[in-house]
């Protein structure tokens, strides 16, 4: 098959990376998780792109096999994200109409951006009910989901936000013109308070109940009053990069402009995917002027860059000493091991992130040991579980955190 020259303009153009720059030192196949699944990881594809391979990598089903999880861009030496160039492959694909490689990841992708598009946050039983009728496999985990019913975690009946998806001062989020990769500005705060503006994310109340229960629990013993932004919106979670570029970065710039009207200058997010989401957001509103201006006059507001997203545990760690944390504890965790799990996202990609809450040494960050426990270092603490695969394509997400439970226990008895 002839290669298609133009090609690598074309994925240049749309993910705002310079493909011509891969020189296939393979670091970024290296750190890929999913790189064994996908039949060849992020530097194959990224070789493929400048032959001109355009018919064989939009039908592969490796472009759906990225994770997210921003290791290949943390590691390029030459700073191309290759996510983001999957990210492109992905949306021509779909734009070209080219069968998707792996179906069920593209079907859940494609219900979950039709129920935001219709109530405006995720809900869970119609997001399923179409991915099921969709991928053609109805009856498959009926059990779990009617269990997950009984618990509380799907609600029957969706919230939808009281502003539209349109706006009369522009057609739609989807007709919004795309913008790059951009790079933070963080400064440092000296008016840390114990009032924050609090971002709950779709699934808090559902699929995240525990998750929900325990972020309430642990705000009121530790005296933080969170305030809830008026009619949030989902922050677009995995699809909305997979799917459509300009709505990854207008759904979280929504919400950071129903934050600014809370009046508070920090924004916690317990989620981290959330977290990331509306990060890259606030970047792109501080630093890309057009893009501001697009929000603005879609959205009706002045962006102002008083509200700085954070995560939950970022709060917890670095807004209050391990003294402050020790003296809140109740029932010690003498005589525990442990290890420190933070994933993905509250670390990587570094430019948005500032490098990360944890710390150098995972394992060791601010507030270890706080709980009584013993923490024990090791170098997995923000390795990817493959979350965003959980669905529909489990075999993978079984795989990765089976690899680091089995590095986990390589530490001695020790506990997450």
């Amino acid at each position: 098959m002839e290669p298609e020259l133009g090609f690598i303009d074309q994925v240049s153009d749309l993910s705002h990376q310079n493909v011509r720059r891969c020189y296939y030192c393979l670091r970024c196949t290296a750190g890929c998780p999913s790189a064994y699944a996908m039949g060849g990881g992020p530097a194959q594809m990224l070789k493929m792109v400048q032959l001109g391979q355009k018919d064989a990598l939009l039908r592969s089903g490796g472009i759906w096999l990225c994770i997210g999880c921003e290791t290949c861009g943390t590691r390029c030496p030459n700073q191309i994200h290759a996510g983001a160039v999957i990210d492109a492959l992905r949306q021509i694909a779909i734009a070209e109409k080219v069968a998707p490689g792996e179906q069920k990841v593209y079907r859940l992708h494609q219900a979950f951006m039709d129920s935001i598009r219709v109530w405006g946050r995720l809900h869970e039983l119609t997001m399923l009910a179409e991915y099921k009728l969709l991928s053609l496999d109805l009856f498959s985990d009926l059990d779990m989901g009617l269990d997950m019913f009984r618990k509380g975690k799907i609600h029957p009946l969706p919230k939808r936000i009281k502003a539209p998806a349109r706006s009369p001062g522009c057609t739609d989020f989807r007709s919004l013109p795309d913008f790059g990769s951009l790079r933070p500005k963080r400064e440092a705060r000296a008016d840390m308070t114990a009032r924050y503006a609090f971002y709950p994310g779709c699934t808090l109340h559902s699929t995240g109940v525990e998750f929900g229960k325990s972020t309430e629990a642990v705000s009121q013993v530790l005296g933080l009053e969170l305030v809830e932004i008026p009619d949030w919106n989902c922050c677009g979670a995995s699809s909305a990069h997979s799917m459509d570029h300009t709505l990854f970065l207008a759904l979280p710039a929504r919400n950071l402009a129903q934050a600014q009207q809370v009046g508070l200058a920090d924004l916690a997010i317990p989620c981290a995917a959330c977290y990331s989401r509306l990060a890259v957001a606030d970047l792109a509103l501080r630093e890309d002027g057009a893009f501001r201006a697009q929000m603005e006059e879609t959205l009706g507001f002045t962006y102002e860059g008083r509200v700085r997203p954070r995560n939950l545990l970022d709060i917890v760690a670095n807004d209050f000493d391990t003294e402050e944390l020790a003296a809140k504890v109740s029932r010690p965790l003498k005589g525990l091991k442990v290890v420190s799990y933070y994933g993905c996202l509250l670390v990587r990609p570094p430019k948005v992130t500032g490098g990360g809450m944890t710390g150098a040494s995972p394992g060791d960050g601010p507030g270890a040991g706080a709980d009584g426990a013993e923490p024990v270092g090791w170098s997995y603490g923000v390795d990817c579980c493959g979350g965003s695969l959980t669905l529909n394509r489990s075999d993978v997400t079984v795989h990765l955190v089976d690899k680091l439970a089995a590095r986990r226990t390589r530490r001695g008895p020790t506990r997450w």
